[in-house]
């Protein structure tokens, strides 16, 4: 069974094909038409197919942005800011909560694969909030396996 609809890849393509950062717009799409949100090696291929961009290059893009995954993402996803102005708010402290309410405390530290932390820029973030208080409205463990099955 394909991990992705080729034809839903085909009207994405359409409906970005001629726009600026074409690629990047068609790529974030593609991997929310998976229901794990990543870019499976046969979408990946397709996309080469019918954007007629080199594979070799598609592959550079995902690798290069944070956001594109390559391996299938957990039902559900924490985020927190690990970026220089919410550290010096106190975001390691959130993190470190988390993972003693979540079980997963030594997986994160341990840089496990299925556990994973990741530095973003607030670019969205409200300027009446601190980077604190929009880490934390933002609560988004990055896991397949839930931290407690451990």
């Amino acid at each position: 069974m394909p991990s992705v609809d080729l034809q839903e890849i085909d009207e994405v393509v359409s409906k970005h094909k001629g726009q600026h950062g074409e690629l990047l717009s068609i790529l974030e799409e593609t991997q929310l038409l998976n229901d794990h949100q990543y870019l499976s090696e046969e979408a990946l291929n397709h996309v080469a197919l019918r954007t007629g961009v080199p594979l070799s290059r598609i592959y550079n893009v995902v690798t290069f942005y944070s956001f594109f995954n390559l391996k299938p993402q957990g039902e559900h996803t924490v985020t927190v800011c690990r970026g220089t102005a919410c550290h010096t708010k106190g975001s390691k402290s959130l993190l470190d909560d988390l993972g003693l309410i979540l079980g997963c405390r030594e997986a994160l530290e341990s840089g496990e694969p299925t556990h994973r932390t990741q530095e973003f820029a607030a670019r969205n973030r409200r300027k009446d909030t601190t980077p604190l208080q929009f880490a934390a409205e933002e609560l988004v463990v990055f896991s397949p396996i839930p931290c407690w099955a451990h």
